[in-house]
């Protein structure tokens, strides 16, 4: 990875990281979690990036979507682990 992608990648990661501390504060009673209209397609999307730092560089990611994506009413940062973990 050169510069420039890291740097994207910490842009990427940090509404991630605001999102999964409210799920904590939620999760502890702390916070209440907003559902929203979430996008199948950008969440499935970002899979390979999150799981690029945890796949051996000889490993090729890639996703093919559907043109027309499907929206779900969720929450964002269950549905990453979700797609991350699987």
């Amino acid at each position: 990875m050169n510069g420039q992608e890291i740097l994207a990648d910490i842009e990427r990661a940090g509404p991630r990281t605001s999102e999964l501390t409210r799920h904590l504060l939620a999760s502890a009673g702390r916070a209440r979690v907003k559902r929203r209209q979430l996008n199948v397609s950008d969440l499935v999307a970002d899979v390979p990036g999150m799981l690029g730092a945890h796949v051996p560089p000889a490993v090729s990611l890639s996703v093919s979507l559907p043109q027309a994506s499907p929206t779900i009413d969720g929450v964002e940062t269950p549905l990453r682990q979700v797609l991350s973990t699987s």
